[in-house]
């Protein structure tokens, strides 16, 4: 039994995560997409009676010169509580390897299935400080059973897809939608205030997932405009919601609503048993975004991101962490630090996991 490097076709370690319940953001097409953005893949597995029993997607980045960063983005896959002794000390060994002072990993395990205890004795820290939603990843998720499982909706949220149907229709779109899509983002950016990356960012994930036949385009068309617009990735057995906008002209027909019924409708007939919604906010229950998630997904509360600090650069990097939520707004007030959800293309710009 050992980790070792995958160096097998890309399809083969996807095969490998997608059978143990891993995430699109355990895969190759995910590794492929931060590639493009600064991020340096690698992709280990480990074997056990002839099979493979955990996988393992790792993001490397460098944030300075000489010191990097190792990153597990819902990883790692199929490790189990009693499985950590042994993934340490191979995260160690592989992260000296390839210059890391820090590994980050972001289980896909509920709350309580991982033993404070036990991690911490292997030099795992629990992440804290962690802002609206826990952890580069949202730590909130909530997710809907599919297929015979799947739950009988509430008379209010019946009565808003009813109501949503004047939305008009929803259908899978091609690259002609990803521009109603980038349009849209505009609009609920200048509407929420939210963050957005590059074009350029948004258009290569499209490429990706459509090249390894895992995502699919969909929008909400009322009189031939479009009223809503997202991305869903197939990995496995999950579907994942992974972006997503609405018109603010035409939010008295809920497109919203009108989005989220296409997709898992789509989810249901690509043969998915669950629908990832991903995340909310982690401290307000009352949150807008959480409000309108519930309603068709039930609330999971992930185990949250550990650090596995390998070099001394560890403690200036965690404090500069702390600071950096409340320093970078000051300095883009004054000018001093690049706005940010312009939308423009820039090929090669920067994003986060």
């Amino acid at each position: 039994m050992t980790w070792t490097e995958c160096l097998r076709p890309a399809w083969a370690f996807d095969e490998a995560a997608a059978e143990l319940g891993g995430d699109i953001l355990q895969s190759a097409a995910w590794g492929r997409l931060k590639e493009q953005f600064g991020w340096q893949p690698w992709r280990f597995w480990h074997t056990a009676r002839g099979g493979v029993d955990q996988t393992a997607l790792i993001l490397v980045r460098e944030l300075w010169p000489g010191l990097r960063i190792g990153y597990l983005p819902r990883g790692p896959v199929g490790v189990g509580a009693g499985g950590y002794a042994e993934f340490a000390q191979f995260a160690k060994a592989v992260g000296r390897r390839l210059g890391c002072f820090l590994w980050r990993i972001d289980p896909d395990l509920p709350e309580g299935c991982l033993p404070p205890a036990a991690l911490r004795s292997e030099g795992f820290r629990l992440r804290q400080d962690t802002g609206e939603f826990g952890g580069t990843q949202p730590r909130l998720v909530f997710r809907r059973k599919l297929g015979e499982a799947a739950p009988t909706p509430g008379a209010d949220l019946r009565r808003k897809l009813r109501r949503a149907q004047e939305a008009g229709a929803c259908q899978v779109e091609g690259h002609e939608g990803l521009s109603d899509l980038l349009e849209l983002l505009l609009d609920t950016k200048s509407r929420q205030g939210i963050e957005l990356r590059a074009e350029s960012y948004y258009r290569e994930l499209w490429r990706i997932l459509k090249a390894h036949g895992y995502g699919e385009l969909l929008v909400v068309r009322r009189a031939g405009k479009a009223t809503a617009a997202g991305i869903v990735a197939r990995f496995g057995k999950r579907a994942t919601y992974l972006i997503g906008a609405s018109s603010s002209e035409e939010r008295a027909h809920l497109p919203g609503y009108r989005l989220q019924e296409g997709m898992i409708d789509w989810a249901t007939g690509a043969g998915c048993t669950e629908y990832d919604l991903r995340g909310g906010s982690l401290y307000n229950r009352d949150y807008g975004l959480n409000r309108f998630k519930r309603q068709f997904g039930e609330e999971t509360r992930l185990a949250g991101e550990r650090d596995l600090p390998l070099r001394m650069p560890y403690l200036l990097f965690r404090a500069a962490e702390a600071v950096r939520p409340r320093i970078i707004p000051w300095l883009r007030g004054h000018g001093a630090w690049p706005a940010q959800g312009r939308l423009l293309p820039e090929p090669g710009g920067g994003g986060t996991p």
